[in-house]
Formats: structure tokens, sequence, C-alpha cells
């Protein structure tokens, strides 16, 4: 079962935490000021977790070598070149998707784009990601 939790009350309760965890296999969020700080897991789903992290890291780097032996041929710059011009493309794309928006007049932009996190705004309309936005709507503080 999980369970949320403040800072100081895991802090006055930990013995029981660390029971209810190992036995029950229950899950806590402990919160600071409303926001999530850490999850108390159980062991066994800890393990699993970093089986799977294991796992896809393997996958990740067979899938680079396989990207180093397809392009092994190809000059370097000219492959570097290539990834800028691609990048690029899809940053010009991305513009052009919150232009339209604007042209929209949109009241604001929601986007998990992490090239858009630090930005805040575009041409004054606020840029929110999707936990932002829901949390402004359950508020009713959109506007």
């Amino acid at each position: 079962m999980l369970k949320t939790i403040s800072a100081m009350k895991a802090r006055q309760n930990l013995g029981q935490i660390i029971n209810e965890v190992s036995i029950s296999e229950d899950t806590y969020i402990i919160e600071r000021a409303g926001k999530p700080l850490v999850a108390v897991i159980p062991v066994r789903e800890y393990e699993r977790i970093q089986q799977d992290r294991e796992k896809s890291r393997e996958e990740f780097f067979q899938w680079v070598d396989k990207i180093h032996e397809h392009n092994k041929d190809i000059d370097p710059d000219i492959l570097e070149k290539e990834i800028e011009e691609a990048v690029e493309a899809v940053k010009k794309e991305e513009l052009a998707k919150m232009t339209q928006k604007v042209e929209g007049h949109a009241d604001f932009i929601i986007s998990g784009d992490h090239h858009l996190k630090n930005l805040k705004f575009f041409q004054r309309i606020p840029i929110l990601n999707p936990e932002e936005f829901l949390k402004r709507y359950a508020q009713d503080k959109l506007f």
C-alpha cells in the first residue's frame, strides 16, 4: 500500500515505517512542505529496480555499439555535422509549434520538453510542464 508522510512524522515513526515496509511491503513517500523527497520501498522492489536499471544500461550500450559499428566508415566530422543538423531541425519544429500556439492566442503552453524547462515563458506566455498544469488546474489558478 502506498502511504504519504511528512519528513517530521517519518523521523518520529522510523521504526514503524521500517516494519511496515519490510513486513507488509508498504511503500512510503516522504514529503517536505507537500513536495515528495524520497520513497521508502521494500528491498525486493529496490533489487528489481536495480536489475531493470542494469538491463536497460546494458541494452543502451549494445545499441550504442551497433550505432558505432553501423557508422564506422563515416568521417566523424560529417557524422557530427549531420547530428547537429538533425538537432537544429527538431528545435525549429518545436519553435514552429510554439509560434502556432502564440498565433492561436494561447493562454499557456504545456510541454514536457526538458529544453524548455528553464525558459518559463515564450513571448509572455507561460510554459508549464504537465505536472504544473495539473496542479494549477486542480487549484483553479490557470488564469
